[in-house]
């Protein structure tokens, strides 16, 4: 019962988190193709938007420690 628990609030957290990264796709910028990255960065618009690498790892990492000390 309490693996079940466990589960269900991993997934209610994890899908929280993927919702609330949808609403700016810029946030899944590393996982694009290059040409795709190139043109992402040749846009005006999203000039100062786009992620940093050492951002994107500090948030991986703390996704990684939350995730394995929640089960």
């Amino acid at each position: 019962m309490v693996l079940f628990l466990q589960c269900i609030s991993v997934i209610f957290i994890y899908t929280i988190i993927v919702l609330a990264k949808c609403k700016d796709p810029v946030q899944f910028y590393s996982d694009y193709p290059p040409k795709i990255k190139e043109r992402i960065k040749a846009l005006p618009m999203y000039k100062d938007k786009i992620p940093t690498s050492e951002k994107t790892y500090g948030v991986k990492i703390m996704g990684y420690y939350l995730f394995s000390f929640s089960a």
